[in-house]
């Protein structure tokens, strides 16, 4: 962990218990009902130059999460403005909420009313915690390790803790956190119904090992342990909306908690620039 400590700007750098972090070189945010899904799975967004056009099979069967986390991805890299070798080796975290809830209760009432002949091939490979990660994977053609993680209420702080280890080892150059969800919370009702009348967010950031010039340039997040902290009864799920306009409009309070793991031990808080930056 010392190399860590020597390569972290004081800006970043927190005399607490202090974990991992990186800066933030992007970010995009997608939301979309349900009806808006089915344009978004046949185009999930522009390419950028240079970039190989998604085929439009590859979201056909995806769940709603995936193919907004796919389009979240293509909206930063819109922005970034950087050629397909330079992600070559990233990796990809995909920390959902929720994954394929609706589908799994609907292949649940086909199982008990036909038997295994009523479910769908497509249950494992699209809707499995790791069908994002390995989806947005396939999109950009990258050959770094994706991974899904979380999956529950906790899941934005176990996909940073992920991504930043990840950078911290030097396993990647970079990594894509995607951080997705429902808004409000689909459930489905005891028959394994469920009506969408919320919003499907995606959150795509873009992260880096973190360095003096990066520091200055660029937002940062951090992971800091919190030895007197208590179990946090009711976790309210991370805001993707608020963490994007905080990206994306420096100031306000900072640092800013931006999540927190089950124990409420691990806190992941968001950095702002440094004076002066642009």
């Amino acid at each position: 962990m010392d190399h860590m400590r020597e390569r972290l700007s004081p800006r970043v750098w927190s005399e607490g218990g202090r974990i991992l972090a990186g800066n933030v070189q992007g970010s995009g945010l997608v939301r979309v009902s349900a009806s808006e899904v089915p344009a978004l799975r046949r185009k999930p967004g522009p390419i950028p130059e240079g970039w190989t056009r998604t085929p439009a099979s590859l979201l056909r069967y995806s769940d709603e999460q995936t193919v907004a986390g796919t389009a979240a991805v293509f909206a930063a890299m819109e922005t970034m403005g950087r050629v397909p070798e330079e992600f070559a080796g990233w990796g990809v975290v995909a920390a959902s909420r929720y994954l394929g809830r609706t589908s799994l209760a609907a292949a649940l009432r086909s199982f008990l009313a036909e038997g295994v002949w009523g479910t769908s091939p497509h249950l494992i490979p699209h809707f499995a915690l790791h069908s994002p990660s390995g989806t947005i994977s396939l999109a950009l053609g990258l050959h770094g390790p994706n991974l899904g993680v979380g999956g529950g209420l906790h899941a934005a702080a176990e996909g940073f803790l992920a991504a930043l280890t990840w950078l911290a080892a030097g396993v990647v150059p970079g990594v894509w956190l995607v951080l997705s969800g429902w808004s409000p919370e689909l459930v489905p009702d005891p028959a394994g119904r469920t009506v969408a009348t919320g919003e499907c967010r995606a959150l795509a950031l873009a992260l880096v090992a973190v360095d003096e010039e990066g520091a200055r340039r660029r937002p940062a997040v951090r992971i800091v342990v919190d030895p007197g902290a208590q179990p946090a009864m009711a976790p309210a799920p991370i805001d993707l909306i608020g963490l994007a306009e905080s990206l994306a409009t420096p100031g306000g309070p900072w640092p800013r908690m931006i999540a927190t793991d089950v124990g409420g031990r691990l806190r992941v808080e968001l950095l702002e620039r440094s004076e002066g930056s642009g």
